[in-house]
């Protein structure tokens, strides 16, 4: 499931610079093996889920009424990084991405990976501020020196395909 959200991020980036050719230069990579960014090209790093807060608050009440887990729902973490020696088109490429999420903040069908279309509606995308103390462990961690970023927070919530059908005939049931 991380996996394929990831792949949707990436459609969505590719679909947004129509002029370059294939989809190769958009890499997805984990933290693991992050140690060496790759050269030319945007690197689309997942390093940090979290629940998201409200499912916590509410979890007890729903299992209490509905005899089951409510839908899990998560804030995944991002680095974008455009890695270059030409700082110019990594400030290019990096512009061009934090402008699509911009005017694009949900991820609809088009860009869900096909793994979890019948899982999820939409991805929510907005900039994260980590703290100066955040980036610092973030670069640390990864063992490259810091670099122009771009951070989002990706939240999405993912629904059991069998519960939704039920709530979909229960509803036509009713009616």
């Amino acid at each position: 499931m991380l996996q394929e959200i990831s792949n949707s991020l990436r459609r969505f980036i590719v679909a947004e610079f129509p002029e370059i050719s294939g989809d190769g230069w958009v890499e997805i990579m984990s933290a693991a093996s992050a140690a060496g960014l790759p050269a030319e090209k945007l690197v689309v790093l997942l390093y940090a889920v979290e629940e998201a807060p409200y499912v916590r608050n509410e979890f007890h009440a729903v299992v209490d009424r509905a005899g089951q887990a409510p839908a899990l729902a998560l804030n995944l973490r991002y680095l974008i990084v455009f890695n270059s020696m030409d700082h110019v088109e990594a400030q290019r490429r990096l512009s061009r991405v934090l402008e699509s999420f911009h005017q694009r903040p949900l991820l609809g069908p088009e860009h869900i990976d096909p793994a979890l279309a019948d899982r999820l509606e939409h991805l929510s995308v907005r900039l994260h501020n980590p703290t100066v103390e955040e980036l610092n462990l973030l670069w640390t961690a990864l063992n490259v020196g810091m670099r122009l970023a771009l951070h989002y927070e990706v939240s999405v919530t993912l629904v059991d395909p069998n519960a939704k059908q039920a709530a979909e005939e229960e509803t036509a049931e009713a009616e």
